[in-house]
């Protein structure tokens, strides 16, 4: 793949929102897309695998960079005025448990705790009780409240 195609390919995968599974597909499927990717008609197929692994070879750097650029353009041509920027959040699937509210309770106490030790070793006279041990009593009460003993 020569580099204008992988960065190309990257956006249209970022603009339409498809996964790596995904994009040898529609890249396969559509013409528009094969003309945008620059991918002859009866060009060479690419698999997810070599897609997946050019695209992720972009850098950092070199996204900044696209982004300058393109918000230049953007300014030049008044499409854009480059004063917001838009951040999307991505979900992805991972391995950690959907937290319970007993648990969230219990994480806030914790972390205030932390953070108001922090802010007494600073220096700064701070009057707090640690409650920790409570808050953990009460949320594994909460979490085993419907479990029945025999």
């Amino acid at each position: 793949m020569s580099a204008e195609q992988v960065l190309r390919a990257a956006i249209a995968k970022q603009m339409f929102g498809i996964s790596y599974e995904l994009l040898p597909f529609h890249l396969a499927d559509s013409n528009s897309l094969q003309r945008f990717c620059r991918i002859g008609i009866a060009g060479r197929r690419f698999k997810k695998s070599a897609l997946a692994k050019n695209i992720k070879r972009i850098s950092s750097k070199a996204w900044e960079q696209i982004n300058r650029i393109l918000t230049v353009r953007g300014k030049q041509k008044n499409i854009e005025k480059g004063r917001q920027v838009r951040i999307d959040c991505t979900v992805v699937e991972s391995n950690i448990h959907k937290p319970a509210v007993s648990a969230l309770l219990y994480d806030s106490v914790r972390v205030l705790t932390r953070i108001l030790g922090f802010v007494r070793e600073s220096g700064i006279s701070v009057r707090f009780t640690d409650h920790c041990r409570r808050a953990k009593r009460r949320m594994l009460a909460v979490r085993y409240a419907n479990v029945v003993v025999k």
